[in-house]
């Protein structure tokens, strides 16, 4: 008696499944950081880990909470991309301060220039005066304006104590909160906007 058409059809892939060679666990990344993290965009999941509760300086990471809270004066309408910002005598000091980690960029007293170009000179070649031009022309000070970087990293889910606007002087926070939900870094994307700016292109919601 032949098998019927279904026992010949789940045999077939039985055989098949044979055939297929067995997948192996994926590699960890080869990440030559000392801490890192891998979340999955959509679910939260965390892919990957390495020493992600320790208390780290955080560099650049600095500069771009203090983009992300120029962001949300844009997104408050307090700001646009055009908006010109003064260089005080305090961010011209410091631009040019040969004794700070991170780019040189003199920019000169007195002198204006737009949220745009700050925001270009402060991820880019990590320019430490455009931070502190940012920070003293939405909070008077940058003391003031680190209050509000800690503020708007709490409210993201971020263990941190930023100290200035641009971690050219060494402050310390974390690189992972074991609350973290997957919609933080969507509403940090969101709010963000560091593709755009890095790629020379307009925030849409801001065009």
């Amino acid at each position: 008696m032949k098998p019927s058409f279904s026992v010949r059809l789940l045999l077939f892939f039985l055989i098949l499944l044979l055939l297929i060679p067995p997948t192996t666990a994926a590699a960890a990344p080869n990440i030559s950081a000392a801490a890192a993290v891998v979340m999955d965009f959509e679910t939260g999941d965390i892919l990957f880990q390495r020493d992600a509760y320790s208390s780290r300086v955080p560099a650049s990471m600095t500069k771009a909470m203090t983009a992300f809270v120029v962001f949300e004066e844009i997104g408050r309408g307090n700001l646009t991309l055009d908006t010109l910002i003064r260089i005080s005598p305090n961010a011209a000091r410091i631009s040019a301060d040969p004794n700070m980690q991170g780019a040189r960029f003199p920019l000169q007293s007195g002198s204006y220039h737009s949220v745009d170009t700050l925001l270009h000179l402060a991820l880019l070649p990590s320019a430490n005066g455009a931070c502190v031009a940012f920070a003293e022309h939405i909070s008077g000070t940058e003391a003031l304006f680190a209050a509000r970087m800690n503020e708007s990293a709490h409210a993201i889910g971020m263990y941190s104590n930023f100290t200035n606007s641009h971690g050219a002087l060494p402050h310390r926070t974390n690189a992972y909160s074991p609350d973290l939900h997957p919609e933080i870094p969507r509403r940090a994307a969101h709010h963000l906007g560091l593709f755009y700016v890095l790629s020379g292109q307009n925030h849409p919601k801001h065009q």
